[in-house]
């Protein structure tokens, strides 16, 4: 990284901190050239276990292809990586049975997300946030209608959908990727790029 991104980097982390984020929100920078690309994480997408394949503008096909959204990623320098971790030791059963708490994790990660974009859009920085699954911001995607984005500026689009490899970008970043029987961890991330970059 150079001095400058270094620099620039520190400012926005120091910034960060100072937002009223959960305490189980970590973030880090790194370089987006640190991230690893898998093209063949597109077919889980592809095989829609989780139903939003073609039904929301957050995944594929809609998203865009994985050439255009690996290309889009590269075309910054930095990665802001965000990241939710809740440990569940006490339940019994595992978490991610349980509809209620991933919903709550999820809308954690998602607030804590549109803090660090409402502090983005005051910095000297251009910037592409990528998100953690299908969107969630409406109950039902305009995308089923036929209709435009409700809500274009917050939306972002699945990390699967860029078919980044999550597991090393937790291992570069120097966090947990979780296990799901007693952990729930969500990861976003926003590119960045200084504006006089």
């Amino acid at each position: 990284m150079t001095e400058y991104l270094k620099t620039f980097s520190e400012q926005i982390l120091k910034q960060i901190e100072k937002l009223s984020l959960p305490e189980e929100i970590r973030v880090r920078m790194i370089e987006t050239d640190q991230l690893v690309f898998n093209p063949d994480f597109r077919k889980f997408c592809q095989e829609n276990t989780c139903g939003s394949y073609g039904a929301a503008y957050s995944c594929p096909p809609d998203a865009g292809s994985p050439e255009e959204l690996i290309a889009r990623v590269k075309s910054y320098p930095l990665a802001l990586v965000y990241q939710i971790y809740r440990a569940y030791p006490e339940l019994e059963t595992p978490v991610y049975q349980n509809r209620s708490l991933i919903l709550e994790a999820r809308l954690a990660h998602q607030e804590a997300g549109d803090q660090i974009q409402q502090l983005l859009e005051k910095y000297p920085a251009a910037y592409h946030a990528i998100g953690s699954g299908k969107c969630i911001l409406c109950q039902k995607c305009a995308r089923l209608e036929n209709q435009p984005c409700r809500k274009p500026d917050r939306l972002r689009i699945s990390m699967s959908a860029y078919c980044i490899d999550v597991s090393r970008m937790a291992q570069t970043c120097g966090l947990e990727f979780g296990d799901s029987i007693h952990t729930l961890t969500y990861f976003g991330l926003f590119c960045v790029r200084p504006l006089n970059d």
